[in-house]
């Protein structure tokens, strides 16, 4: 493509594997497409890792880091990462390791994580769309990322994906109401964008075996088959993911879900 034409994705994502599992077959496709995509990951410093043998957080970061990895080395040249250095939720509060979730205001902590995040989002000066979570479930680090992301990016380049596990896997989670909250901050409409075309559980089964451990193969097994619905975003209309710099160039950006 005219270099010209190049455009640049960036996908803010909360903890190591929040982009895999809520965008990986978009993903794919874009840096296939040649499109640059740039993932800035929010919160590395972690000692969960139910499923696997390290117990430090000194182990368990550097673990999902090597995840992260192998997931990077799938998709070629055309993605990068960066790592932002925060400190997972659980090992920053007080918080149920099970559900650090639970819909609550956020504590001291959280709001000087909130003041680095949105100043290292500020620092970087992201071009072109910038994708952040909705955060479905209200985990709060989603809830830290999506609204760092709000005080930061102009609302015409912002889109949000839809959290994975919680929007594929928990009966409970509250779409609706979520939607309608960051429709609150924005001032205005979003709808949902598909983003995957022919979307293949395999291949999204594929992409995510390498988070080994954050789930068990029968929990990566169903997050797989979820994607049998696609992928989505929520973005303002006429914003930047509607353009047709976008469409054009992202072949997968296929328009407005019914």
């Amino acid at each position: 493509m005219p270099a010209d034409e190049k455009i640049t994705i960036t996908v803010i994502s909360p903890h190591r594997d929040d982009a895999a599992l809520a965008l990986g077959l978009a993903i794919e496709r874009w840096t296939s497409d040649g499109v640059h995509v740039q993932i800035l990951t929010c919160f590395t410093i972690s000692d969960f890792a139910p499923f696997a043998d390290a117990r430090t957080a000194h182990e368990v970061t550097r673990l999902r880091q090597q995840e992260d990895q192998h997931w990077l080395n799938r998709l070629g040249a055309t993605v990068s990462m960066i790592d932002l250095g925060g400190i997972d939720a659980p090992l920053r509060v007080d918080v149920r390791r099970d559900r650090p979730t639970v819909d609550r205001p956020l504590g001291p902590r959280d709001h000087e994580a909130m003041q680095q995040l949105t100043a290292q989002l500020t620092a970087l000066q992201t071009d072109g769309l910038v994708i952040a979570p909705l955060a479905i479930s209200r985990h709060v680090d989603h809830r830290i990322a999506r609204d760092a992301a709000l005080q930061v990016c102009d609302p015409q380049r912002l889109a949000f994906f839809e959290d994975v596990p919680y929007a594929s896997l928990d009966p409970s989670n509250d779409l609706a109401g979520v939607v309608s909250e960051v429709q609150a901050k924005l001032g205005r409409r979003i709808s949902p964008v598909s983003v995957t075309r022919n979307p293949s559980p395999a291949d999204k089964r594929r992409l995510i075996d390498v988070y080994r451990s954050q789930f068990t193969s029968d929990q990566l097994d169903r997050i797989a088959a979820s994607a049998a619905d696609g992928e989505r975003l929520w973005a303002v209309a006429g914003g930047a993911l509607h353009t047709a710099r976008y469409r054009r160039k992202c072949a997968a950006l296929c328009g407005s879900d019914k």
